[in-house]
């Protein structure tokens, strides 16, 4: 039995510009969405009916490339995005864009000859260094900034918001 089967093989540079490629094609949809003055995408769901939203895991989802390095790229960037959701709920457009700068960074000409273990160090003394201040510097959100923060992230429904900070505002009472 002889069966061929096909193979795209790419190597080196080739293959890491193909996958990069697919990062920056990615970052490009999802990061429209980004924060309060984000935009609205209209993608095709799998019905073939046009779905809107600002979302930025499920405009990361609906992307796939025909270029197959390419779309393994894009595939390493939304599991980024797909963890970000499962562990804070939210911030997949940020965390996407985070990303796609961090591997632009590691990439970049100044950092070619980088031992990877010590850019991943780095990397890992950066995060300590971020949450530690995000811990030092966040406060409690009490009363109308609740209303505030749950309006903007209901593109700005004030109904929605002021609901949703009823319902916070609850639940935080007991």
């Amino acid at each position: 039995m002889n069966e061929s089967i096909v193979k795209h093989l790419n190597f080196g540079e080739d293959a890491k510009s193909k996958i990069l490629g697919g990062i920056d094609k990615l970052t490009k949809a999802v990061s429209s969405t980004l924060g309060a003055g984000g935009k609205c995408v209209i993608l095709e769901d799998n019905m073939g009916n046009p779905q809107i939203t600002k979302d930025g895991v499920t405009v990361a989802n609906s992307v796939v490339l025909l270029d197959p390095v390419e779309n393994m790229g894009s595939k390493l960037l939304k599991e980024a995005a797909r963890k970000t959701v499962k562990e804070a709920g939210d911030g997949t457009t940020t965390a996407t864009v985070l990303a796609h700068s961090i591997l632009n960074q590691a990439m970049s000409e100044s950092n070619k000859n980088i031992n990877v273990r010590d850019l991943k160090n780095g990397i890992n003394s950066a995060v300590e260094k971020v949450v530690k201040y995000l811990e030092n510097s966040s406060s409690q959100v009490k009363g109308e900034v609740i209303k505030q923060v749950a309006t903007i992230s209901a593109n700005n429904d004030n109904s929605l918001g002021e609901t949703i900070a009823e319902a916070f505002n609850q639940v935080n009472e007991t």
